[in-house]
């Protein structure tokens, strides 16, 4: 095997996002008898693995992600200090690095060596000096794929410990992209179904066990909970005739207040406030009054949006054919749903390509999030960000 080259481009401390409220922890006994080493492990990502494979693009998740997670695991931004670890937010090290090397040629032939070219350098000249964390980024050749190494001082971490802080970190990275797979919507179905709402459709079942899974993390993190709201548009185009291609905002909602509901009594009050508006479109359709209406709709909705209630907007493109765009090329391989960079609330549903699974963008608040993406409920149903099959 060729020498491997790695050239290391960019290397910046990142700090937590937030600071610590501790001073100082101090070891244990266990934490002392172990030397001051790094126990370092790399993770290697093929390109079609990954959603981009711009170097900018991933770096700056990653930089990011990790100072939003040194926040939760603030010890590692600290130092050794004699017995202790102070938690002064000096830090982690972040590296980037490149190489010529295509990421199938490297794997064919490894050896240490070249595994420990991938791994971040020990800036200081003592061990107290040392960043308890260190991480290295390294592209390869023709976009071929990516490493990431992460070393940490054994000091204060052992192996279970770093795969939990990396877990937490890759969470944190990951964006909520959730896909329902056609078997596990049936399976969601079935648990939807009631007396009042034999046959569910799949864009209920699905938003009923997303508003829940929403619920529970914001009140994971409150000493009192706060009342919901959520609220789910409506096509009019549907509902009206002779409106199929009419252009411009042509859609009203309906919203349920109670959440603690089972996801088939969700399901019956989804139902049943849909059924009401639908009533109501019919009826102000036929007297010539529809436009009153839905501005009496969206008034009183706007007034129920109060800052002391959690708002969950929800939005489905399912049945739509964004898959049948075609510019003379063939059809799309993937429809990305782009989340607006601003703090907001957001649930969009939009088929998967075979037309059978239902992929969700979910957006919520970042301490929520952390606790959404690790809801066993939604992750018995959900895959969260697999990679785009072309």
């Amino acid at each position: 095997m060729e020498e491997v080259k790695v050239e290391v481009v960019r290397r910046e401390v990142i700090k937590p996002s937030s600071p610590s409220t501790h001073d100082r922890l101090q070891l244990s006994i266990l934490d002392l008898t172990y030397p001051a080493l790094y126990v370092p492990v790399i993770f290697f990502y093929k390109a079609e693995d990954l959603v981009t494979v711009s170097p900018e693009v991933i770096s700056g998740k990653l930089k990011s992600s990790l100072s939003k997670t040194l926040s939760r695991f603030y010890p590692l931004a600290g130092r050794v200090d004699g017995a202790s670890i102070s938690c002064n937010d000096e830090g982690a090290v972040f590296s980037e690095a490149r190489t010529d090397l295509l990421l199938s040629d490297f794997l064919r032939n490894i050896n240490n060596d070249s595994l420990e070219g991938l791994c971040p350098t020990s800036p200081g000249d003592s061990p107290t000096e040392w960043p308890l964390l260190g991480v290295m980024v390294t592209f390869f050749g023709s976009s071929s794929g990516v490493a990431v190494s992460v070393s940490v001082s054994h000091r204060v971490c052992d192996a279970a410990s770093l795969l939990t802080f990396v877990k937490d970190w890759a969470t944190t990275t990951a964006k909520g992209k959730f896909v329902f797979e056609s078997s596990k919507i049936a399976e969601l179905k079935r648990q939807a179904a009631s007396e009042t709402v034999p046959l569910p459709t799949r864009v209920e079942a699905i938003s009923a066990l997303v508003w829940r899974c929403a619920k529970n993390a914001s009140r994971s993190n409150l000493l009192v909970p706060r009342p919901t709201l959520m609220s789910q548009a409506m096509d009019l185009r549907l509902r009206i005739p002779s409106t199929r291609d009419t252009f411009g905002n042509l859609q009203t909602s309906f919203s349920v207040k109670k959440s603690d509901l089972e996801v088939c009594d969700t399901v019956a009050a989804f139902r049943k406030a849909k059924e009401g508006v639908n009533e109501m479109i019919k009826e102000n359709h036929q007297s010539n009054t529809l436009g009153q209406y839905l501005l009496s709709v969206m008034g009183s909705f706007v007034a129920e949006v109060k800052p002391d209630i959690d708002f969950y907007p929800m939005t489905s493109w399912c049945g739509k054919p964004f898959y049948e765009v075609d510019f003379g090329w063939g059809c799309p391989v993937w429809i990305g749903i782009v989340q607006a960079k601003m703090n907001m609330v957001y649930a969009g549903l939009i088929d998967t390509k075979d037309g059978e699974g239902v992929e969700a963008s979910i957006n919520l608040p970042e301490q929520d999030m952390t606790v959404f993406l690790r809801d066993q409920d939604l992750l018995a149903y959900a895959v969260l960000n697999p990679p785009v099959l072309i």
